[in-house]
C-alpha cells in the first residue's frame, strides 16, 4: 500500500509541475504578445499610420471649408442679383399690369390691317402644313402597298 501512496503522491506531484508549467508558459506568451504589441504601436509604420490618418483629415477639413465658402458666396451673390433685380421686375410688372388693366376698361379692339395680315399667313401655314402631312402618310401607304411583305435577311 504503501508503494500505492508513493506513486499517487508523485502523479500528483508531476500533475500540478505540469499545471504550474502549461500556466508559465501561457503568461510567458501572454507578456510576449503584449510586448510585441507595445512594440508595433510604438513602431515606425504606426507612427507613419497615425500621422498620415491625421494628414488625411486636416485634408477633408480642408476641403470641407472650400465647398462651403463657394457655396456661402454663391447664396450670397444670388440673394445680391435677385435684391439689384426685384426692385425693377416688381416695376415692370406693375406696368404690365396697368397695361392689362387699360385694355379691360376700354372697348374691344378691332384688328388693324398687319394683324388680319399676319393671321391669314398662320391660316394659310398650318393649312399648308396640314397637306404636306396627309401628302407624306398617303406616299406612305402608297410604298407599304407596293412592297408588302420583304422578307428579312
Amino acid at each position: 500500500m504503501y508503494h500505492y501512496r508513493t506513486s499517487l503522491s508523485d502523479k500528483q506531484d508531476q500533475s500540478r509541475v505540469y499545471e504550474l508549467e502549461v500556466r508559465n508558459q501561457a503568461l510567458g506568451e501572454t507578456a510576449q504578445t503584449r510586448a510585441h504589441r507595445d512594440s508595433l504601436e510604438n513602431s515606425e509604420y504606426m507612427l507613419y499610420l497615425r500621422q498620415s490618418q491625421q494628414e488625411i483629415l486636416k485634408e477633408e477639413e480642408r476641403r470641407y471649408r472650400f465647398l462651403a465658402e463657394k457655396h456661402s458666396g454663391l447664396t450670397q451673390s444670388l440673394l445680391f442679383l435677385i435684391n439689384k433685380t426685384g426692385a425693377s421686375l416688381q416695376q415692370k410688372a406693375d406696368g404690365w399690369k396697368e397695361k392689362v388693366n387699360e385694355t379691360r376698361g376700354s372697348r374691344p379692339r378691332t384688328p388693324t390691317h398687319l394683324d388680319q395680315e399676319a393671321q391669314l399667313r398662320g391660316s394659310v401655314s398650318s393649312l399648308l402644313q396640314t397637306v404636306a402631312r396627309d401628302e407624306d402618310m398617303s406616299w406612305a401607304r402608297r410604298e407599304q402597298q407596293a412592297l408588302g411583305r420583304v422578307p428579312s435577311r
